[in-house]
């Protein structure tokens, strides 16, 4: 498995050089192809030189200088009509793949783009929000300490209205620690998600070009090329441009089952704050609770 980077910009190269590399592998396909021609061609007339100017080459050389050995005469024509039905295949394989890999790749660079973010950012984000978590927690911790210490040491109307202020603030707390971790958890489910469609995407890349790359070591007949050379690498590349897309599909549908059926979008922990002691989304107003009363004279216990 190719691991895709959490660094959008990192990644984006990451998809370049895969993209790169499935070009790359087209090519060496056709470079073997064109060989195969060759060799084929050659065994008909002089070897050709340099690859896709040999090919002309051999069929001008067919129609000028004769078949060698028996073919002579009128086969030198039944030749040369050959040579130009092999050029023929190879020139339309070709322009099947160019035109194939030119759609294939446009649509899996719409879908890489349509699904952006930043697990980086996300994780950042996320990793703030754990570390106030840990400061409010020892915060609260301090309190209850405090209170019970308080508790035990002093009593009357005024503890008691400091005990209600204090339980509220403590109630407030509680809801903000776990509002913090709510968030921070669905900031790494979404972050996972990105980097898991990223990593889906890339090697499904790196899978084509591995693929075309094995399929150019593999060059069979000529005389099938036009069906088993070029229609197998137009089956990888449209199988490429379809997982893209199938990848896609299912990324979108996992943010949709998150956010929407298991409520666990902003929108669904925003509306629990009231349920957290955080009564109309603000920090509760400690001085209308009982504010006459925490200001009388404090008795011990």
């Amino acid at each position: 498995m190719t691991d895709a980077s959490k660094d959008p910009e990192v990644f984006l190269t990451q998809i370049d050089d895969a993209i790169d590399a499935v070009e790359e592998a087209i090519n060496k396909f056709l470079e073997e192809s064109t060989n195969a021609f060759n060799i084929a061609i050659a065994s008909l007339s002089a070897a050709p030189s340099g690859v896709w100017g040999g090919i002309k080459g051999a069929a001008k050389g067919l129609v000028t200088g004769g078949v060698p050995g028996a073919i002579a005469g009128g086969t030198a024509g039944a030749a040369e009509a050959y040579v130009e039905e092999l050029i023929g295949r190879l020139n339309e394989g070709a322009e099947q793949i160019n035109v194939e890999w030119r759609t294939a790749s446009s649509t899996i660079r719409q879908s890489i783009g349509s699904m952006t973010g930043d697990p980086l950012k996300m994780a950042s984000i996320s990793s703030h929000y754990r570390e106030a978590i840990d400061v409010l927690g020892q915060v609260k911790s301090e309190v209850e300490s405090a209170n019970s210490y308080v508790a035990a040491s002093w009593t009357g109307r005024a503890h008691i209205a400091y005990g209600n202020t204090s339980t509220n603030q403590l109630a407030a707390l509680a809801g903000v620690i776990a509002t913090l971790d709510d968030s921070a958890q669905l900031l790494d489910d979404h972050a996972t998600q990105m980097v898991q469609f990223w990593t889906q995407q890339l090697q499904n890349l790196v899978d084509l070009a591995a693929d075309i790359t094995k399929e150019a070591a593999e060059i069979g007949d000529i005389g099938n090329w036009a069906t088993a050379g070029a229609g197998v690498i137009v089956s990888l590349i449209a199988t490429a441009a379809s997982g893209a897309s199938t990848i896609l599909t299912d990324t979108a549908s996992y943010w949709a089952d998150v956010n929407i059926s298991k409520a666990g979008d902003w929108d669904g922990i925003q509306s629990m704050l009231g349920d957290r002691g955080l009564e109309n989304d603000q920090w509760p107003d400690f001085t209308s609770l009982d504010s006459n009363q925490i200001n009388q004279p404090w008795q011990t216990a």
